[in-house]
């Protein structure tokens, strides 16, 4: 029952992904990178300016259809995912989840000087 209850939920998250991808990858980046450049202002000079950045840069990408996602690519290197609907720019994650990971490394440090002055302590107490 366990194992049904687990593949009819896979399904509903495979079938998501699938139905929230867009169908044009390349508009909905360009769309998105418009709206991230100007802050929804496309009016005016600066607003032209940015908007016409972004699409240049849209336009240097290349895409790739995945079954549950896409995926844009820049000098052979992913530099967006699409999924669920939402653009996530992979340098930005793995910035954060290396900052996590350093932030991890740090108190395991400090656990471990923690661990050995306690234990340099009770070494003491024990001659």
């Amino acid at each position: 029952m366990q194992r049904f209850i687990i593949i009819v939920l896979l399904m509903a998250l495979a079938g998501g992904a699938f139905i929230s991808k867009p169908t044009d990858g390349k508009q909905s980046f360009t769309d998105f990178l418009v709206a991230k450049a100007t802050r929804g202002d496309t009016d005016g000079l600066s607003g032209s300016w940015d908007a016409f950045k972004a699409r240049r840069y849209a336009d240097s990408c290349e895409y790739k259809d995945r079954i549950f996602w896409w995926s844009v690519t820049r000098d052979g290197q992913t530099v967006y995912v699409n999924a669920f609907s939402h653009w996530f720019n992979r340098a930005e994650l793995k910035q954060e989840v290396q900052s996590d990971i350093d932030k991890a490394k740090q108190k395991a440090s400090e656990g471990a000087d923690q661990l050995n002055k306690t234990r340099d302590q009770l070494q003491k107490l024990a001659h």
